[in-house]
């Protein structure tokens, strides 16, 4: 895409990445810097680099629902880093702190029925399922998480613990 592209091959993404490093090593305390900084490397694919940010940004303090969402994304590092129960704990810990918010339960029903955990799977996603759009939260609220992602790993779990679902 030559519009994602600069000189160099460099993307838009690479590039905002320059400034917020720049950013962070002139103000590592900001939480502002450091949550966009976290999420800059998430969406790279830095993941390693990303859970360190993010969990700089829960230990800052400061916003709740900007620190929660950095503790879930850290969470989301850790699965992608293949550390599968870390990644568990950190999930639970993220909806125990909100549980309103279904991401968590969402992302731990996905992994578990990816690892052959078809139990765990089946209850994360029907607790996902039973809540409703946070009333709230507005801070990046995947709307999956509340609509068919849960309802596909119930569906695709039910049928590896023996139940039936009928319409």
């Amino acid at each position: 895409n030559a519009e994602a592209e600069g000189e160099g091959g460099t993307t838009k993404a690479e590039r905002y990445l320059r400034l917020l490093q720049r950013d962070y090593e002139a103000r590592p305390d900001d939480t502002r810097t450091q949550f966009y900084l976290a999420q800059t490397y998430f969406d790279l694919g830095r993941y390693a680099e990303a859970r360190e940010v993010y969990q700089q940004r829960i230990e800052s303090g400061g916003w709740d629902e900007e620190r929660w969402y950095a503790r879930y994304r850290a969470a989301l590092c850790a699965q992608r880093l293949g550390q599968r129960q870390t990644a568990q704990g950190e999930l639970l810990q993220a909806w125990n702190e909100r549980p309103g918010r279904a991401e968590p339960l969402y992302e731990l029903a996905r992994g578990a029925r990816e690892a052959g955990e078809y139990h765990t799977a089946y209850l994360a996603a029907e607790q996902a399922l039973a809540l409703g759009f946070p009333v709230h939260d507005r801070l990046f609220v995947n709307t999956l998480a509340y609509t068919y992602g849960p309802i596909e790993e119930i569906s695709i779990s039910a049928y590896y613990v023996g139940k039936l679902i009928s319409s």
